[in-house]
This record gives structure tokens, C-alpha cells and sequence, in this order.
């Protein structure tokens, strides 16, 4: 993580601080490898050469700093919550249960079991997208990026319904879930491609978020 500051008149960019992501130990990195053989991609190289799995690796979106100074973090690849700490040191991840079955390993392997098994059926690399902290509950909320392929992907494919999951993050237990419906754009609101996916989302107070939806169009007519 890189903290930077942006001098609006001049545009330079200043980097501040960076802090490094490992596992409990505080010296095992945090990778962008994927986790489970065949299950998720294959990691390789930028030469195409075949890498390691990596059981807490991510692809990281979504990052709010708690009142103690800890980072939450969300993951694409299973999806995956994950807590650090202020140095970078992670205290926990929460992941779907039944994610160690996946591979054949003990309950615990790829992180704490508490999230509803049904993320799991989360497309490829759609994954959670967004994390937002509502400080007035205390509840932890990640948004999942592109409609769940629950049970399979036509069913991602022609739904606009975006679940989202509040955690207790004390325990990462599941406390509560909501179904955010995107925008339609053939009700004529604007031009341009089909939402179908979460681009950010932070806690906006009295019970209400702002949300980025996006499309995968680019010019003038995205949205």
C-alpha cells in the first residue's frame, strides 16, 4: 500500500509512505498468486513461465482504514475479506466455507471459514470489488463485483442484482446481506454498454453508501 499526495496546482506527485503486505508471521508476503490448482487461474510469469500458488495470495480492490488504524481489504480471486494491521501485518482473512474442500485441505488452509458458501460461486476473478465500514453499526460491508454464477453463469449473465455482505469484523461472522439492483440502461438513463459491475463504494453515513457502478464500454458514452 502506498500513501501519496497529488499538488493539485503543479500535478506532482509526492509518495509518502509504503507499508507491505505479509501473512500472521509478519515476514511471509502477500502475493497476487492465485490460491487453489485447479481451481483458479494458473500464476505465471511476464515470460508465461508457471509460478506457485499462493493459499493467502490476492488480488486486492476495495481498502478502508478502521479507527485503529487497521486496513480492511477485499479480494477477486475467492472472494476474500481481509483485516491488516497499521504495519502491514495481516491479523485475519475471511473467506467462503467450503473453500478448503475445494482443494482436497483442512478448514483454515486459504483462511477463516465464515462467509456464506454461495460466494464462492462468484465468476472468475469477480470477486469482491468494494469495502465500506459503517462506522455508526460497526458493521463491515463488501460488495461482490459482477452478479454471482449461482448456479452458473447465464444466470450471472442476465441478472443486475449485486449481493452485499455485512460482516461483524470482530468475528467475521455474517450479520447481514442486501441485494443492490444496478442501473438498466435500456430504460434510456444514458448511452452506452450495459452496468454489470461494482467499480468502489464508501459508507456515506445514515445508513447509506455511495456506489460506482461501471460498464466495460470506454469513450465518451461510458458509464
Amino acid at each position: 500500500m502506498v500513501r501519496f499526495e497529488l499538488n493539485e496546482a503543479t500535478g506532482v506527485i509526492e509518495n509518502l509512505s509504503e507499508v507491505l503486505l505479509t501473512r500472521e508471521d509478519g515476514t511471509t508476503p502477500i502475493t497476487g498468486r492465485p490460491n487453489i490448482p485447479g481451481v483458479d487461474e494458473v500464476p505465471v510469469d511476464l515470460f508465461g513461465n508457471e509460478l506457485g500458488y499462493d493459499e493467502f495470495g490476492a488480488d486486492l480492490e476495495g481498502v478502508v482504514i478502521a479507527d485503529d488504524g487497521s486496513f480492511w481489504m477485499v479480494d477477486e480471486y475467492r472472494p476474500a475479506i481481509y483485516n491488516f494491521d497499521a504495519t502491514g501485518q495481516l491479523i485475519n482473512s475471511f473467506v467462503a466455507e467450503g473453500t478448503a474442500d475445494l482443494a482436497g485441505e483442512t478448514a483454515g488452509t486459504y483462511g477463516t471459514e465464515t462467509l456464506p458458501a454461495e460466494y464462492s460461486s462468484r465468476r472468475p476473478n469477480r470477486g469482491f470489488e468494494a469495502v465500506a465500514l459503517d462506522t455508526d453499526e460497526n458493521l463491515l460491508y463488501a460488495f461482490i463485483q459482477t452478479p454471482l454464477a449461482n448456479p452458473d453463469r447465464a444466470t450471472s449473465n442476465g441478472s443486475d442484482i449485486i449481493r452485499v455482505l455485512g460482516i461483524d469484523p470482530t468475528t467475521g461472522e455474517p450479520v447481514a446481506e442486501y441485494a443492490y439492483l444496478l442501473e438498466d440502461p435500456a430504460q434510456g438513463v444514458r448511452p452506452g454498454g450495459r452496468v454489470d459491475k461494482i467499480g468502489d463504494a464508501i459508507y456515506a453515513g445514515d445508513g447509506k453508501f455511495y456506489v460506482i457502478e461501471r460498464d466495460s464500454e470506454v469513450g465518451a458514452d461510458a458509464n
